[in-house]
């Protein structure tokens, strides 16, 4: 009974999450990771960007890097605003399913 419940388990994350493959090179380009700018926010604070695949993340762009960063728990990510928000509030959609 635990194997049939794990099986489903995996299956639905599976097919809950963004269709393979998941490469840059042979997405959509509103599907592949944007590029950080060159330029720095005025404040000198990080720039976030929306991560295209999956509304419960974001990039953060910073001199060392990007990263990607999870949204905090019943929350995602919100591109007008730059932060992490209520569904209803950020109106994402990744960009599979759009």
């Amino acid at each position: 009974m635990k194997s049939i419940a794990l099986l489903f388990l995996i299956v639905a994350s599976v097919v809950a999450g963004p269709p393979f493959p998941l490469s840059d090179d042979t997405l959509s380009s509103q599907c592949q990771t944007p590029k950080c700018p060159a330029m720095k926010a005025n404040d000198g604070a990080p720039i976030t960007l929306p991560y295209p695949l999956d509304c419960l993340q974001y990039i953060v762009c910073e001199e060392s890097g990007s990263r990607t960063v999870a949204c905090p728990a019943d929350l995602v990510f919100n591109k007008n605003t730059g932060i992490c928000d209520t569904r209803q509030n950020a109106n994402c959609v990744p960009c599979w399913q759009g």
